[in-house]
């Protein structure tokens, strides 16, 4: 098992989606909480098992939600990078 760590940005685009499943009912929230949670574990069992999305970034997709979560795996830490809803435009993490 491989430590996971999130960004600061990954982490605020975590809670802006939070905040809004929230407004609209706290059981929504929770699963989405639920989900992003289940994405960490995976990521700590079986860190390159997600597919690749990019030359170094993997891709867990969240069951439910249109989100997914973006890491890379480097140095047995899977390092989350960003928490993405899949209107926005792939590869906005690299800037």
């Amino acid at each position: 098992m491989v430590d996971v760590r999130i960004t600061a940005r990954a982490d605020l685009e975590y809670r802006k989606a939070y905040r809004y499943y929230s407004k609209a009912s706290l059981t929504i929230a929770l699963r989405f909480k639920a989900e992003f949670f289940r994405g960490k574990a995976w990521m700590a069992e079986f860190p390159e098992a997600s597919p690749l999305c990019d030359e170094r970034h993997r891709y867990f997709i969240m069951k439910k939600f249109p989100y997914g979560i973006v890491y890379e795996f480097k140095h047995n830490t899977a390092w989350i990078v960003a928490v993405t809803h899949f209107r926005q435009l792939p590869g906005y993490w690299l800037t």
